[in-house]
């Protein structure tokens, strides 16, 4: 049974990070586990994990490359593991109370960041349908940093996605917003021979 730290909507959880990551979990109380029939239902809407790979500074804006991965809680035989899905892959479930068959499926998925405390958009990306996606995060310095005076700053960033849910059978449609849990990349700007360049913490 794997117990993966992965951004997922439901889980109660403490926060816990990768030392091989630079990109940490953010202690928002959402970290998936796939161990159990259970996780199957409230993960269907899918998982994700992040890592910031590297970090460029080129005049008031800095850069960061992120990977993404897409996965799925799924039974095989008599385990339970997470494997790669398509961010925009269609599921079916059975409702709990009325055993109703629902099936959805993702109109839209979004890459989204922004300062802690500020809660400013920094940007809003629209997203593949690959299980493995790589994508970068543009901002200005001045609003990554901690404050004017400091040479330390963090983003957080987090996946968006925008459902449609079909009851079979009937003529019964309705959408719904899901926000995933949240990933943060802390960093130092350092002043070098070469210019300025970014570490990431």
């Amino acid at each position: 049974m794997k117990k993966i730290i992965l951004a997922t909507m439901l889980i109660s959880t403490a926060a816990m990070a990768n030392p091989e990551f630079n990109t940490v979990k953010v202690s928002d109380g959402k970290v998936a586990h796939c161990k159990t029939s259970y996780d199957l239902y409230r993960n269907k809407v899918g998982v994700y994990s992040a890592k910031a790979t590297s970090a460029t500074i080129t005049d008031d804006t800095i850069e960061f490359k992120i990977n993404l991965k897409f996965l799925a809680c799924e039974k095989n035989e008599d385990s339970y593991n997470f494997v790669y899905k398509k961010p925009y892959a269609r599921f079916e479930y059975n409702t709990v109370s009325t055993q109703d068959l629902i099936v959805a499926k993702a109109s839209e998925v979004k890459l989204k960041a922004y300062k802690d405390g500020v809660y400013k958009i920094l940007t809003a990306q629209l997203i593949e349908n690959e299980s493995k996606v790589t994508k970068t995060i543009k901002v200005s310095l001045s609003d990554a940093l901690d404050n004017s005076e400091s040479n330390k700053g963090s983003i957080d960033f987090w996946i968006v996605k925008k459902m449609n849910y079909q009851i079979e059978n009937q003529d019964v449609n309705f959408n719904d917003l899901r926000n995933f849990g949240s990933y943060r990349i802390n960093f130092k700007v350092e002043e070098t021979v070469d210019g300025p360049k970014v570490n990431l913490l």
